[in-house]
């Protein structure tokens, strides 16, 4: 009963650490223009500075998240909020932080997503 307690312990603290909190910033570089919103899934995100259509940015915007499909999803949730088309620039870096359960070293990777929001124009 003891062991059972103990294992089920182990796994609610991992749980709520892998899972611990997940921050977005973003800013606007003209807060005078205000855009309709945009749907998310026609957004799309690009390494590459500079686009061949005419745009005209819209702010920045970064996430921290535990994988690297629900930062791009947050990304593009916050981009389409703010009336953007696009996410260029987009970098990630990846944040390697250590649970220690027992003295047992556990990994886990938080990846850190940025980039420039940009309307089309």
């Amino acid at each position: 009963m003891k062991r059972n307690f103990m294992f089920n312990l182990v796994w609610i603290f991992m749980f709520l650490f892998y899972n611990g909190c997940t921050t977005t910033f973003y800013t606007t570089t003209n807060a005078e223009k205000v855009y309709p919103q945009t749907n998310e899934k026609d957004i799309t995100i690009t390494t590459e500075n500079n686009l061949d259509k005419p745009f005209e940015e819209v702010g920045y915007i970064s996430t921290t998240q535990t994988n690297i499909d629900a930062a791009k999803d947050k990304l593009k949730e916050r981009a389409s909020e703010m009336g953007g088309n696009a996410i260029l620039n987009f970098k990630i870096t990846v944040v390697r932080e250590y649970i220690y359960i027992f003295f047992i070293p556990i990994p886990v990777d938080r990846y850190i997503c940025r980039g420039m929001i940009v309307k089309y124009i």
